[in-house]
């Protein structure tokens, strides 16, 4: 005989005859119950016979870029505002060359933008439409990533 079957780890039973059962007692081919989650959240190692989904690497690589260039586009947008209000000297040479490494990495972005949206005067909204884009694209990539 192999013995009883593994029990269903199951917290109180709110009344729906459910229970609160978050599905640790489904084994593995080792026959012990499967590990809950993260309490934090925080990605688990994968265990030796678990598959990595496709493209898991590449995309995790895609979400931090986007992490990274939203701080790029942020930085880019209080920096503009030291500039305009002549908090920083523009005729000092770092911080033109600081301004033009913004202006580089975040023009090809954001130019689109600003022909697509209508002129509002001395208001520029592209870079808060551009970090909403990207933070639907990365919320698209968590969601795949689980």
């Amino acid at each position: 005989m192999d013995g009883p079957a593994p029990a269903l780890k199951c917290g109180r039973d709110y009344g729906d005859g459910a229970g609160a059962c978050q599905g640790f007692g489904r084994a593995n081919p080792g026959g012990l119950a499967s590990e809950p989650p993260s309490p934090l959240g925080l990605p688990r190692l994968l265990r030796r016979n678990e598959r990595v989904p496709p493209m898991h690497s590449t995309l995790e690589l895609i979400h931090y870029l986007i992490w990274l260039y939203q701080l790029v586009l942020i930085g880019a947008a209080i920096f503009s505002w030291f500039f305009a209000f002549r908090v920083f000297n523009p005729y000092n040479h770092a911080v033109r060359s600081i301004a033009d490494l913004f202006w580089h990495l975040t023009e090809p972005v954001l130019r689109p933008i600003r022909r697509i949206l209508p002129h509002l005067g001395g208001i520029d909204i592209s870079p808060v439409i551009a970090l909403l884009l990207l933070w639907f694209i990365n919320n698209l990539i968590y969601e795949y990533l689980g």
